[in-house]
């Protein structure tokens, strides 16, 4: 029989409780299930988070997180060439497709939504730290940028949730044509 590892780094048991749960779901799933499922010990979440809502907070956060990063880092790429920025993201929210249903279905969950709700109200720094790194590269005002980044950020939820591509390129043109006339 295989021994659960130990792992002792924080991070280690969030990205893997992450992968886990986006492919798996939430449903009914124990504990143990999820400690087997991601092959660690049960004393080793415990050593970390005070009880299974704190993992699954946790877990949702880091996957946000991570997800927002990966798909805005391969935005800013071609920041200058918008259309083609928007592009691949789109290839990136695809990648990252079944890891925003599973933050979604937390964000909607009557057990931990108005948690995850809570702890994405602390992304406001980080999404004004994208229009302020946009603004710059577009020389454009954050005033501009701003709402325009919430608004590919509901893109990228609406996609998650019906994965209608024409619908988000739809949104994504819309979102470039209002970056073209703010620079006008």
């Amino acid at each position: 029989m295989r021994k659960p590892k130990n792992r002792e780094n924080r991070n280690d048991i969030l990205q893997a409780s992450f992968e886990f749960l986006s492919k798996n779901g939430l449903e009914n799933i124990s504990m143990r299930e999820l400690c087997k499922g991601i092959d660690i010990s049960i004393g080793s979440v415990y050593y970390w988070f005070e009880n299974k809502e704190q993992l699954i907070a946790d877990t949702a956060e880091y996957g946000l997180i991570t997800v927002s990063d990966d798909i805005f880092a391969h935005a800013f790429k071609n920041i200058c060439d918008l259309h083609s920025s928007f592009e691949i993201c789109l290839e990136k929210m695809e990648e990252h497709r079944e890891a925003l249903r599973f933050i979604y279905q937390l964000a909607c969950s009557p057990v931990y939504g108005d948690i995850i709700r809570k702890r994405c109200d602390d992304l406001e720094p980080v999404y004004h730290e994208y229009a302020i790194s946009i603004s710059k590269a577009l020389d454009l005002s954050v005033d501009i940028t701003l709402p325009l980044v919430y608004l590919f950020v509901s893109a990228v939820m609406d996609y998650a949730i019906w994965g209608d591509r024409e619908k988000t390129r739809d949104q994504l043109d819309y979102i470039y044509r209002r970056f073209v006339e703010g620079k006008a």
